[in-house]
């Protein structure tokens, strides 16, 4: 057996003879589970992930895009216990190649709770491994416009300070902070990079920004280092993002 079905293809009700199966070897893990204790425990690393992409590699000097970038490290999890941090590029796991966010899901959830893992990780341009205890998630963490004072930065986006009010109109969590995007302008750099009006940037390179003065001066300090592009840690609609702010013509 290589599969058991679970799904099936259908406009009109009736079979077409294209289906959809869980692999075998992740269908008996399960069983066996169900069987020796009567639930299915997945492996939990506690982090956000988006795919690398090639200009982000680039703006992390990268010359590939493999690995996963971690956006997010939830607290209390085991990534914040082994020190994972946001902006890490997380390239194997056991020694196995992670290519794409769910390959390195997939590893996690087959992981047993209490085993150690290895994390391969490329972090400021070197790449290092990291031991990770892989833990259950638990049962309840599975539920789960701008000031007039604005600062403008370059690449064609007008930032502004976070002000409660502000805080409020984008519904943001508390624990938010950063400059907030007031402005994109058409065709522009920002534009181009999928910076949005609304969305809140947290980091630029690695340094935490509060101010648009902030952003403004990492953004100038990456230009004057003749690079390409500079990651953005951004926070939008509840979730954070990695963007290439692009800083050249492409």
């Amino acid at each position: 057996m290589i599969g058991i079905d679970s799904a099936i293809y259908s406009p009109n009700g009736g079979s077409v003879g294209i289906g959809f199966a869980i692999p075998s070897n992740l269908a008996s893990n399960v069983v066996a589970q169900l069987r020796d204790h009567g639930t299915v425990a997945r492996g939990w690393l506690g982090v956000q992930m988006q795919p690398m992409t090639a200009s982000l590699a680039k703006a992390m000097g990268r010359d590939k895009e493999d690995g996963v970038l971690v956006n997010e490290v939830q607290p209390n999890s085991p990534a914040e216990a082994a020190k994972v941090m946001q902006g890490d590029v997380i390239t194997a796991y056991n020694g196995t190649a992670i290519k794409t966010p769910r390959d390195l899901a997939m590893a996690v959830a087959n992981t047993k709770a209490g085993s150690n893992a290895t994390l391969t990780v490329w972090r400021n341009g070197h790449s290092q491994t990291l031991q990770v205890a892989i833990q259950t998630l638990k049962p309840e963490k599975v539920a789960a416009a701008a000031s007039e004072d604005q600062g403008f930065a370059p690449m064609g986006m007008s930032l502004a300070p976070l002000t409660p009010d502000t805080r409020n109109q984008l519904g943001l969590n508390p624990s938010v902070d950063g400059v907030v995007v007031a402005k994109v302008a058409p065709n522009s750099h920002a534009a181009e990079s999928g910076v949005q009006v609304g969305d809140v940037i947290v980091r630029v390179g690695a340094d935490v920004v509060k101010t648009p003065a902030d952003a403004v001066a990492k953004i100038h300090a990456a230009e004057k280092d003749k690079k390409e592009a500079v990651p953005l840690l951004v926070s939008r609609d509840g979730t954070t993002y990695y963007l290439a702010l692009q800083l050249v013509n492409s």
